[in-house]
């Protein structure tokens, strides 16, 4: 249920829905322990490397959402 709200909130919320990749990250990182640092790992990489990528959000690389994924999923356990 989540994914399907990030990926609905996307769009419209820009670079600032990959906040709520850290929600959708840190069950992950629990409940599924081998597939938490891959995870973590590529929402950290979507949130530097998508905003940049896409020229009408106007933004550069989301190095705050990605400091809130990378240090809010270690501790969600």
């Amino acid at each position: 249920m989540t994914r399907q709200v990030f990926g609905a909130a996307l769009p419209f919320a820009r670079a600032d829905a990959f906040f709520l990749c850290a929600v959708v990250v840190s069950p992950a990182a629990v409940f599924v322990r081998r597939h938490g640092v891959p995870a973590v790992a590529g929402c950290a990489v979507a949130t530097l490397v998508v905003p940049y990528l896409v020229p009408s959000w106007h933004g550069g690389t989301g190095w705050g959402q990605t400091l809130a994924i990378v240090s809010v999923a270690p501790f969600s356990g």
